[in-house]
């Protein structure tokens, strides 16, 4: 199986993308750093966004600009526990290459030793 990201999108679905996919343009720097994503890699560790261009806020005559950063994903080795539980949370999953359904990330799940 190839390398994906699992996130988790504030909306209550779920994509599954390729881990190589441009994750800065398809998630924007601003949403991300107000908590509107969570992503986890294919070993269900949760990944932490690490700015390297800060978002910006600006405004000119009265119009308020905002410019998105830049973010790279970084594995928090801090487990899979929040994983399943957010997994419930979900309505639907999103159409991808590995997963049609919550009942097959939840096998996905188990064979990794995750309940």
């Amino acid at each position: 199986m190839n390398d994906f990201i699992f996130v988790f999108l504030d909306d209550g679905t779920l994509d599954v993308v390729s881990s190589a996919s441009n994750i800065n343009g398809a998630y924007e720097g601003i949403d991300v750093e107000e908590g509107r994503y969570a992503f986890f890699n294919s070993k269900l560790h949760e990944l932490t966004p690490k700015f390297t261009t800060a978002n910006k806020n600006s405004g000119i005559f009265g119009l308020s600009l905002v410019s998105s950063g830049a973010y790279q994903l970084e594995d928090s080795e801090g487990g899979s526990s929040d994983f399943m539980g957010r997994l419930k949370l979900v309505s639907r999953v999103n159409s991808n290459s590995w997963f049609a359904t919550i009942s097959q990330i939840e096998d996905y799940a188990r064979s990794l030793g995750i309940a």
